[in-house]
């Protein structure tokens, strides 16, 4: 079983870090794990031919997790996928069938130069609940309702004796402890983290800075992480510790965050190895 972290940001843009996305390598299989902003063109990055991709699931659907589904469903279409599964919380079908309305005109006018409906129209649908349960070719998933402010999945997909657990946002709970319970590889997220310092005269008036002095405002950190549920880095090792996973890796990271202290600080409370999430990192398990 292979990882690749296809983008390791969060909802405010960056050049270093694409949109949440990771897929999984399983005998050949692709599975992509939610389509943050960016995650068609991080799939090609990868090396990854965009009609291998025949399953995708969401954790939810805040925007930085699903907004590219659009361009993946289409161009992987074009390039020759003929079938798709979508799995997600509840509302997934809905969502979906909602974005088909509003580009039908465009998928009719694409399919007069000889594209079946196959793959497009086709598309097979399952939404999942806490407790959920789904059996691939050679691999297993199963899901857990996370801690956020939308209705969010955290995954468990497991082959050949390995595990890897993939949490979507949540904040800290004793549920995705006992969920990741030795999993190989628990990929958390960690929106949370001490920013680095920047002097005054660094500090611009544009949309790439504001997002810096939001992330040092007490008012928003405390919104982020009781209100919307984010771990912190020393959150995100307790949780690792508690579990007993063998690596942990900290992704859904915040533009301006020092990296070196999340590591420092989540390992305070882990001991087994820590990686900062990277766009194209993969990790084989």
């Amino acid at each position: 079983m292979k990882i690749t972290l296809l983008g390791t940001g969060s909802p405010p843009p960056s050049l270093e870090r694409a949109g949440p996305s990771q897929i999984l390598e399983i005998d050949g299989q692709r599975i992509l794990v939610d389509c943050g902003p960016g995650t068609t063109y991080q799939l090609l990055k990868a090396g990854i031919h965009l009609a291998q991709v025949k399953q995708l699931f969401f954790t939810h659907h805040h925007m930085d997790h699903n907004v590219d589904f659009p361009h993946f469903l289409i161009a992987s279409w074009g390039l020759g996928r003929r079938s798709l599964g979508v799995f997600g919380p509840r509302g997934t079908r809905e969502w979906v069938e909602a974005f088909l309305r509003l580009y039908e005109e465009d998928i009719r006018q694409r399919m007069t130069l000889g594209r079946p409906e196959q793959g497009m129209f086709d598309i097979k649908f399952e939404e999942l609940q806490n407790g959920s349960e789904f059996a691939g070719e050679g691999w297993e998933v199963k899901a857990i309702k996370a801690r956020h402010n939308a209705l969010t999945l955290s995954y468990r997909f497991t082959s050949s004796g390995k595990s890897v657990v993939i949490s979507g946002d949540t904040g800290y709970f004793e549920g995705l402890i006992r969920f990741a319970r030795c999993a190989d590889l628990l990929v958390l997220e960690c929106t949370m983290g001490k920013s680095i310092e920047l002097p005054e005269e660094q500090i611009k008036e544009d949309d790439l800075y504001k997002s810096y002095k939001r992330s040092r405002d007490p008012k928003v950190w405390q919104a982020l992480h009781e209100g919307y549920g984010h771990h912190t880095p020393e959150e995100a090792g307790l949780a690792a510790s508690q579990a007993g996973v063998k690596k942990l890796v900290l992704t859904h990271i915040s533009p301006f965050r020092d990296l070196e202290d999340m590591k420092r600080q989540a390992k305070k409370n882990f001991s087994g190895e820590v990686i900062i999430g990277e766009d194209l990192m993969t990790i084989e398990i």
